[in-house]
């Protein structure tokens, strides 16, 4: 080594283990808020799809045919066939 180098192999050993001791903590933070978004989302998704079905479900045959839908004879909607 010349004069007045730092060895940047120890320190570099010393930062990694430290970084990968904060990365380790701030990845499962991240893993917990993900999943809780995510069953959020999934929980909001499911919400507005039972009140879009129910709302659907309200509507009469005059109704859904305006929108282009139809009432099959087993109560389920489908695009009307023209």
């Amino acid at each position: 080594m010349m004069s007045g180098q730092v060895s940047l192999e120890a320190r570099t050993a010393c930062e990694t283990m430290g970084n990968r001791a904060k990365k380790s903590a701030n990845f499962k933070t991240l893993t917990l808020g993900r999943l809780l978004r995510a069953a959020a989302d999934f929980v909001i998704r499911a919400y507005k799809s039972h009140q879009t079905d129910a709302a659907l479900m309200r509507l009469n045959e005059y109704q859904l045919r305006d929108m282009g839908l139809e009432r099959t004879q087993d109560g389920s909607l489908r695009e009307k066939m023209w």
